[in-house]
């Protein structure tokens, strides 16, 4: 999938609108190059939850992305940002892995 950045204009000679590209990404990269912060909601994690995280989050590592961990139950809640060390690659790919584990109720990548 592909991601056209431009303007759209009305071009007078004709009446017809007019489409400019500036430029053409993947949605992998513009994901990347976009996102403020990737969001992770959790709800009744076990024991082995920071590890299975820190897997998924492994191959993504490196980015300029912050993760921040979101959890709530009927006592509280709280918003957790992890260190630079684990900030990431944010893609689509690893929105949906983080999706998969067990205890994650949505994984979202925020822009802004």
């Amino acid at each position: 999938m592909q991601v056209f950045d431009g303007g759209l204009s009305l071009d007078e000679f004709s009446g017809s609108y007019q489409l400019r590209v500036n430029s053409v990404s993947t949605i992998e990269s513009a994901c990347e190059r976009s996102a403020r912060v990737l969001r992770v909601k959790l709800n009744g994690i076990n024991a082995d939850f920071a590890t299975r995280l820190q897997h998924a989050l492994a191959a993504h590592r490196g980015g300029a992305t912050p993760v921040r961990i979101s959890y709530h139950n009927a006592e509280g809640q709280a918003e957790i940002e992890l260190g630079a060390e684990w900030r990431v690659r944010a893609t689509p790919a690893l929105k949906d892995s983080l999706q998969a584990l067990d205890g994650v109720i949505a994984a979202e990548l925020v822009f802004g």
